[in-house]
């Protein structure tokens, strides 16, 4: 497996480490820079953006993401995969009228709220062109096509709800400098040409292993547990490394989620991560699935 980090450096901390002509200058603030995670030169960066960020109160970089490349033989000998949503939009269920609990919020992060009947959204703002997509909060949205998809192959562990449209949604904001919170209310007249499905996991969740890792950014792994939650399982605002699960709480259906999970300590539920068997993987990829990427998940 090959993995591969690409993130956006401040052009101003990135010539302490960087010659000019390694990685590709965007504008004269940002350059684009990639690196192997076993190039010696990774580490020097990650160690430098925990300097500047402890002596300096800023940061080497702020935007990244992590690929990784599997052989074939490591695809074909895989258990069972990560599904990664790759495609986002900003919409979320609680601006578009969904209903929540929050009668039972965790007492120490205050999250952990848990919806309420269906999903309802303004369906004309998800990605037309994507299967499948999550909002800002991770409502996981699937097309009708991937829909009868996944109905036909019959997968295990997997509900579909027919998500509500929705032509008004209320977006909050803080005013500057008083700092109030406003709302706007929005109104559409375009309807949804097909029908959209929220993807529910049903199956009996699996218990992450230790060497999971979350965290805020490969440099950062929230030491201070800004975004973790060991009441309620919240693991971090993002995951950093590659997903491992204990292999005594593993179960044999198609769809899977985690215990623990990932994301900020607001608003609503904090999501999961998403488990497909390798008969989800093969069908996915043969049917060219929009909107989403895998890594292989490991039991130990």
């Amino acid at each position: 497996m090959r993995e591969i980090c690409e993130f956006r450096a401040t052009e101003k901390f990135a010539k302490l480490l960087f010659s000019d002509n390694e990685g590709i200058k965007l504008s004269s603030l940002v350059r684009k820079v990639t690196l192997n995670t076993k190039d010696p030169k990774f580490t020097q960066a990650m160690e430098l953006d925990r300097k500047i960020r402890l002596e300096k109160n800023n940061s080497l970089f702020a935007s990244w993401h992590i690929d990784r490349y599997y052989t074939k033989a490591e695809i074909e000998s895989a258990k069972v995969f990560l599904l990664k949503i790759k495609s986002l939009f900003e919409i979320c269920g609680d601006e578009c009228g969904t209903q929540y609990d929050y009668s039972n919020i965790c007492p120490k992060c205050r999250g952990g709220s848990k919806q309420i009947g269906s999903l309802k959204l303004n369906l004309t703002k998800v990605p037309q062109t994507k299967d499948i997509s999550r909002s800002l909060i991770d409502d996981w949205v699937i097309s009708e096509r991937l829909a009868d998809i996944i109905n036909k192959n019959n997968f295990t562990g997997v509900d579909l709800k027919e998500i509500i449209h929705t032509s008004t949604w209320v977006e909050q904001y803080r005013s500057f400098p008083s700092g109030e919170i406003k709302e706007d209310v929005y109104h559409t007249k375009q309807k949804p040409k097909h029908k959209w499905y929220e993807l529910c996991i049903t199956s009996k969740p699996v218990v992450l292993s230790p060497l999971t890792i979350g965290g805020n950014k490969p440099s950062d792994l929230d030491e201070n547990g800004e975004y973790k939650c060991d009441k309620c399982g919240v693991l971090g605002l993002n995951l950093i490394s590659e997903a491992f699960i204990e292999a005594t709480s593993m179960n044999n259906c198609d769809f899977i989620r985690s215990h623990q999970s990932f994301g900020q300590c607001y608003r609503r539920e904090r999501k999961p991560l998403i488990f497909v068997s390798p008969r989800v993987y093969k069908t996915f990829i043969e049917n060219k699935i929009k909107g989403c990427k895998f890594e292989i998940a490991h039991l130990v």
